[in-house]
């Protein structure tokens, strides 16, 4: 199992875009956090399901594979697990009437084959329209309504999405994607 195809997968659902800009439009932006972390396979016990894990930096973890975890048998001691957590968010200018679209969730999950080592993706994708009361430069704070009718504020971080907010006026309608995937799985060690 690849678990790098997460980060690649997340960006291609952040960046499809099929929207017309117009010449005063912010250009689409987006953001994305990846964080990995492996340990090592120190004990197995298939009668209990219990995994030792010995983390990078010395910790003794101890997981029990629930039944949904296939192959447990073909990890050996020594193994390297990787987890890896993907996040992103993506904001683009909106159809005209897309609002009324409201709110769509997509999820995903992968698991191993059968036979090989035990691994798993599970990703979800929530898109949105929201519409923009005010922007505030100096503080980047961005306020909008959201399809729930609640109106919220965050401060925008990142310059790439404070350019696209600077661009923002009040009433327009921004679309945006938020992506979460995690991923777990037994490191492939190249040439074995």
């Amino acid at each position: 199992m690849k678990l790098p195809l997460i980060s690649m997968a997340v960006l291609a659902l952040m960046l499809a875009s099929g929207c017309e800009q117009t010449a005063s439009a912010p250009e689409p932006a987006s953001v994305e956090e990846r964080i990995e972390a492996t340990a090592t396979v120190e004990k197995l016990d298939l009668s209990t399901r219990q995994v030792v894990l010995k983390t990078e930096d010395g910790r003794m973890l101890t997981i029990v594979a629930g039944p949904e975890v296939r192959n447990l048998d073909q990890i050996d001691i020594g193994d390297t697990v990787k987890a890896v957590y993907v996040w992103g968010v993506a904001a683009r200018m909106a159809t005209p009437g897309q609002a009324a679209a409201g709110t769509e969730v997509s999820t995903g999950v992968l698991r191993a084959a059968e036979g090989e080592k035990p691994g798993a993706i599970v990703g979800e994708s929530v898109r949105t329209v929201v519409t923009i009361v005010s922007f505030d430069a100096k503080s980047n704070l961005v306020t909008f309504s959201a399809p729930d009718g609640l109106v919220r504020s965050v401060v925008v971080r990142t310059p790439q999405m404070q350019e696209f907010a600077r661009g923002l006026k009040p009433g327009d309608e921004v679309e945006l994607t938020f992506t979460e995937a995690f991923g777990i799985g037994i490191e492939e060690v190249d040439g074995l």
